[in-house]
């Protein structure tokens, strides 16, 4: 398996970087001096988890405060994302369809938005102790001069921004630390969410909700109800 994904990495690396080395890392000096340069973001989560995608959310007021001139995109898996295309408070949200046999329009469609998009900064947003290949992989193909992610066995080599997490600290901080190399604090807010009208007002009339109720919603965290769509979660 090692043996394949190497081989899978060097023809990657080959193509998208025309041979050039990937773990090149920039000094901090020259990374607080390139923050006004960087005009475009994306922050890639690919995992079926809808929790950890919300977990995510905490880069964006970060990323909006780091470089505020900046676009900020979001791609997610798609059972999951129309929950966040108007409560992430990104400017775009992109949707992976990991089924690429089953969706290859869509599948080839996002591939040209990554590489054209020119992103500067990509942000690769996966459990900071197991990286997902696919991320990685997305995260390459953009050809981003910036690649940042939590430095793990899986993700050397696709990263020139690794960051080293810390067992003991949430989620959240650990997320944040991805930013550090270009001033970011880690903070002990939790991110914010504003869900979609249409899902809250649908999750208020199976509850009996009344118009000046405020409906919650409640994410049930076993992992077969991972993948369901999002009107699935709705119904629940």
């Amino acid at each position: 398996e090692h043996r394949i994904r190497n081989f899978l990495l060097a023809l990657l690396q080959w193509i998208l970087l025309r041979g050039k080395r990937t773990g090149e890392i920039p000094d901090e000096i020259n990374l607080q001096q390139v923050r006004s340069n960087i005009q475009q973001i994306l922050i890639i989560r690919t995992g079926k988890a809808l929790g950890d995608a919300l977990m995510s959310l905490a880069l964006i007021p970060e990323c909006r405060k780091l470089f505020p001139k900046a676009r900020v995109d979001f791609l997610l898996r798609d059972n999951i994302s129309p929950l966040f295309r108007e409560g992430a408070g990104v400017d775009h949200v992109l949707e992976w369809h990991p089924r690429i046999l089953k969706w290859p329009r869509a599948t080839l469609s996002l591939l040209r938005t990554l590489r054209g998009s020119r992103y500067d900064l990509v942000i690769a947003c996966d459990n900071p102790f197991k990286s997902s290949f696919t991320t990685l992989c997305l995260t390459l193909f953009t050809g981003a001069r910036h690649r940042a992610g939590f430095e793990n066995e899986e993700s050397r080599a696709f990263l020139n921004l690794p960051v080293s997490p810390t067992r003991d600290q949430h989620m959240v901080a650990n997320l944040l630390r991805l930013l550090a190399p270009f001033g970011g604090t880690v903070s002990q807010t939790l991110p914010r969410f504003a869900p979609p009208s249409q899902a809250m007002e649908a999750a208020g009339r199976l509850c009996g909700l009344g118009p000046d109720d405020n409906p919650i919603l409640i994410f049930v965290s076993n992992h077969w109800r991972k993948s369901w769509p999002l009107e699935s979660f709705i119904r629940l």
